[in-house]
């Protein structure tokens, strides 16, 4: 698929249990042919561990939740009056590590696996069936 770009935020609600959404884009896109855009939005519930024999340098965590599809390639069906729909759900599943350089700031290291069982990107590949990535992802993350 290629590069995928976007951006987030997670916050923690309890301990290490966090709330977090993301929008960005999915390495479809053409600027020649808006068409060939898709884009993709989640919101997701993690867990980050805090072992202490590395406590304040790293947080693995796994996370998960639901993902949206949108754009005009995510089309699953006729939609209303002919017209399809522009977006469709999923969901994703993942984990990683947050590694911290300094007591405020580190490096987010996260795989996440996106799904949606259903047939979409029609518009690029017709004879695609499902529709599924890994994406690997780095970020800053700040505590």
């Amino acid at each position: 698929m290629g590069l995928t770009t976007g951006f987030g935020g997670e916050g923690y609600i309890y301990k290490g249990l966090g709330l977090g959404a993301e929008i960005g884009g999915v390495g479809v896109a053409d600027v020649n042919d808006p068409n060939k855009g898709t884009g993709v939005g989640s919101a997701d519930v993690s867990y980050h561990l805090f072992p202490k024999k590395i406590r304040g340098h790293a947080a693995p965590f796994v996370t998960g939740g639901f993902t949206t599809f949108f754009g005009h390639n995510t089309h699953t069906g006729t939609g209303f009056f002919g017209h399809k729909p522009l977006m469709t759900e999923g969901f994703n599943i993942g984990g990683g590590v947050d590694v911290f350089a300094s007591k405020h700031v580190g490096v987010r290291f996260d795989v996440r696996y996106h799904g949606h069982g259903g047939r979409i990107l029609n518009y690029i590949f017709p004879d695609l069936d499902q529709f599924s990535f890994v994406a690997f992802r780095i970020g800053a993350t700040f505590r």
